[in-house]
C-alpha cells in the first residue's frame, strides 16, 4: 500500500486525480491461473478458448453459495477502504460481461 500511496501523491502533486478499478473474474476466469472458476451458475464462458486459438476449453464454473457472495462483498468493501487509505480519488467496480458483479443480479448465464 505504501507504493500506491507514493503513486497517488505524485498524481495529486501534478494536479491530477486517480481512480482504481476493482474486479473479480467470475466465469471470465478460464482456469489457467489455478484460481477456482466461480459464477452465479455452472454455465461456462463459451466465448472461446483460454489463451486464444488452440487453447484449452474454459472450465465449467462452480456456483457461488450465499456465504461465498458475502465473502466477495466483504473483499470489495475491504479493498475499497484500502484504496481510499492509499489516496485514490475514486473506485470503479468493474462489472462488464462475465465478470463477477454483473453475474449476480441476472440469470445464471451472467452475459
Amino acid at each position: 500500500m505504501k507504493e500506491w500511496k507514493k503513486t497517488t501523491e505524485r498524481v495529486h502533486a501534478k494536479g491530477g486525480v486517480i481512480f482504481t478499478q476493482l474486479w473479480a473474474l467470475g466465469r471470465a476466469n478460464g482456469g489457467e491461473s489455478g484460481v477456482k472458476v466461480v459464477s452465479a451458475g455452472n454455465i461456462k464462458d463459451d466465448s472461446g478458448t483460454e489463451g486464444g486459438a488452440g487453447g484449452k476449453q474454459k472450465a465449467v464454473p462452480t456456483p457461488l453459495t450465499i456465504e461465498d457472495i458475502k465473502r466477495y462483498q466483504k473483499a470489495f468493501a475491504d479493498s475499497s477502504k484500502l484504496a481510499v487509505e492509499a489516496g485514490f480519488d475514486g473506485i470503479e467496480l468493474h462489472g462488464a460481461r462475465k465478470f463477477r458483479p454483473l453475474q449476480l443480479p441476472h440469470d445464471n448465464r451472467g452475459s
